[in-house]
This record gives C-alpha cells, sequence and structure tokens, in this order.
C-alpha cells in the first residue's frame, strides 16, 4: 500500500510539471500587455493644446490635425459660447482664439505683415502671437474683446478696477493694436463704476444782479475770531462793506 501511495505521489508531480503555465501567472507578459494598451490608447488620444508658464502655446503630443478633431474642437467651441451668455467670465482657451483668428481681418492683415511698429508678428501652433517688449503676447481678434473685458474688469473677481489696472491685467496675456485706448472706453462706459464712483455733480447757480439802492443803504457785515489777544485785547473783529461805494468799516470788539 505504501508503494502504490508513492506511485500516485509521483504521478501527480509529473502531471503538475507538464500543465501549461496559467496567464495570470506570468507576469512580465501581463505587464507587457498593459503598457502596449496604454500606448495604442495614447496613439488614439487627439493632441491637446496647453499653455505653459511664460504664456506660449505648446502641445501635449504633437500637432494632430483631422476632420474628426477639428469637428470635436468647433463642437466644444459653441458649447462654451452658449455657456458664456449665462457665465461672461469663463476664460478663453486656444480653440476659441485660434478659431477668432482665423476669421479676423486684423489678425490676418498683421500675419501678412509678418511686422507691427517694429515687433515682430509669428503663428505658432496655430496662434497669432506678437513679441513685444514685456514678452510675446496673443494677438486677440476684435470679436472676442467683449469677453476679456468682462474677464478682466466686469467680473466678480476683477473688481471694477480702472483703466490702468485693467489695461496691465489685459496686457500680461493678449495685445491688439489698441488695447489702452479701448481699455480706456470700456471703463468709462461701464454702467457699473458710473453708478458707484461717479463725482456727485457740482451745482452752480446763476449769478444775477443785486441792486444796492443808494448809497449807505445796504451794507455787508461778517465777525472775524477769535483772535489772539494781548493783556485782554479786542478778540473779534467788526467788518462792513458798503454795496454800492465798496466803502469798509473794520471795528476790534471783545
Amino acid at each position: 500500500m505504501k508503494m502504490a501511495a508513492e506511485g500516485e505521489v509521483d504521478q501527480t508531480a509529473k502531471s503538475a510539471k507538464r500543465a501549461p503555465k496559467s496567464p495570470v501567472a506570468d507576469k512580465p507578459a501581463v505587464r507587457r500587455t498593459t503598457a502596449e494598451a496604454a500606448t495604442a490608447g495614447r496613439q488614439q488620444r487627439p493632441a491637446q493644446l496647453i499653455r505653459g508658464g511664460d504664456g506660449q502655446p505648446t502641445t501635449a503630443a504633437g500637432p494632430v490635425v483631422n476632420g474628426v478633431g477639428q469637428a470635436r474642437t468647433e463642437q466644444r467651441a459653441g458649447e462654451r459660447a452658449g455657456q458664456r451668455e449665462h457665465d461672461p467670465t469663463l476664460q478663453l482657451n486656444d480653440d476659441e482664439i485660434t478659431s477668432a483668428q482665423a476669421t479676423s481681418s486684423l489678425v490676418q492683415r498683421l500675419v501678412k505683415a509678418g511686422m507691427h511698429g517694429g515687433l515682430k508678428v509669428e503663428v505658432r501652433h496655430g496662434l497669432a502671437l506678437i513679441a513685444t517688449a514685456e514678452g510675446k503676447r496673443v494677438i486677440l481678434p476684435p470679436s472676442l474683446w467683449a469677453v476679456v473685458f468682462k474677464e478682466a474688469h466686469d467680473s466678480v473677481w476683477a473688481g471694477h478696477l480702472r483703466a490702468p489696472h485693467t489695461h496691465a491685467r489685459i496686457a500680461k496675456v493678449y495685445w491688439w493694436p489698441s488695447l489702452r485706448n479701448e481699455v480706456k472706453q470700456w471703463a468709462r462706459g461701464c454702467q457699473e463704476c458710473v453708478s458707484r464712483k461717479a463725482r456727485p455733480r457740482e451745482v452752480v447757480p446763476p449769478l444775477r444782479s443785486i441792486r444796492g439802492g443808494d448809497v449807505g443803504d445796504r451794507w455787508a457785515l461778517d465777525v472775524a475770531g477769535p483772535l489772539p489777544t494781548k493783556e485782554g485785547g479786542p478778540r473779534y473783529v467788526i467788518a462792513a462793506v458798503e454795496y454800492v461805494t465798496r466803502y469798509v468799516v473794520a471795528v476790534a470788539v471783545k
């Protein structure tokens, strides 16, 4: 009986050795399959434009241009445009700016010229940029000026600052030829600023002639004091001016 049991154990061990390994036990194969799937997923995803710390746009996986990506971009732009009607403080993205620049005659004219006032104009990753003394800025088409004004001046976090502060805030990212003047006009036309920050109107009554009558009929009186005194002297001065002759009489009193 003992010999038979040992024979069965040997047969079981040999069968286990001949059995193929389970795919789950092959850990390197599992890791390799997962890595290939992740790589394939990254290749299928369209590249997205991102903006770096210097304000210049870069791409996460390189430029990808196709019909499906363009349709998705236009769909997202339409959705954000609808949301902006209810929430005017949404920030712009590169897709919206690129689409607006493509239809703006101002931007296309600057890009074609390549220079403006000694400043170089170039296109990088689809965005038209201009090299200012403070760095490269995005050339904003007129169709998006109102959106930027609402974000930088009218919104809750903007605080309705004065024109110089609003201009400095916008000029950190965007640029267009008449930026400073447009900011001034927007700040002057802001109803919130006009209703709360306007100076009170100075009312100047109209001048009218005062008839003095005969000499000595009308006098203007005034009292000045108290004035510094010495040893209990007079502390007030009563002045009288005659209206017709402008004759003045002044008397010191206690």
